[in-house]
């Protein structure tokens, strides 16, 4: 290798030594930042924020209603998954039928949906069992994970105490 290419090489490995240092650096300052600022881990999430409000009999309780549900979940969201990787690998076929697709996912939105219903009823009867404060502490629960509709800083509940405009068509929103 000729001298100034070496150098050029050198120079390039030590930026980008660099940057990953400072990636990694500004990361875990950032963690730190939110943990002394109280924000949930990513390990609990939203489940474990919303345990910790509970009285820790009613707390134990959630926790296995939750492991039992989800036990019971397991075979349906295994079989999601891999209905999810049969429509990438329909996608990426030189025979694509986007009808056949489309259809398949539709299929598997209405099962993600149907799981869902099940947890959430599960999280209302166990609800039944709450003082009026702690089912309060239950509804981050009900909120869509991932991306979505998020609630805009500025968006809250409903102030009437209602389901707000439940009623109303989505452009009327």
């Amino acid at each position: 290798m000729r001298e100034r290419t070496l150098k050029i090489a050198l120079a390039a490995s030590l930026a980008g030594n660099l940057f990953l240092v400072g990636l990694i650096a500004g990361t875990r300052l950032l963690g730190e930042h939110k943990r002394e600022q109280g924000a949930p881990s990513r390990s609990g999430g939203r489940f474990a924020a919303v345990v910790e409000r509970l009285d820790p009999a009613d707390a134990e309780a959630l926790r296995e209603v939750m492991r039992q549900e989800g036990q019971q979940a397991e075979p349906r969201v295994q079989a999601l998954r891999a209905r999810r990787r049969e429509l990438e690998t329909a996608m990426g076929r030189p025979d694509y039928d986007p009808v056949a697709v489309r259809t398949a996912l539709a299929r598997v939105r209405a099962e993600e949906t149907a799981l869902r219903a099940d947890l959430d009823r599960t999280l209302l009867e166990f609800a039944t069992r709450l003082e009026p404060e702690e089912r309060v502490a239950l509804s981050p629960l009900f909120r869509k994970s991932g991306r979505g509709w998020r609630e805009r800083p500025n968006e809250g509940p409903s102030r009437s105490g209602g389901l707000g405009d439940a009623g109303a068509k989505p452009r009327d929103r």
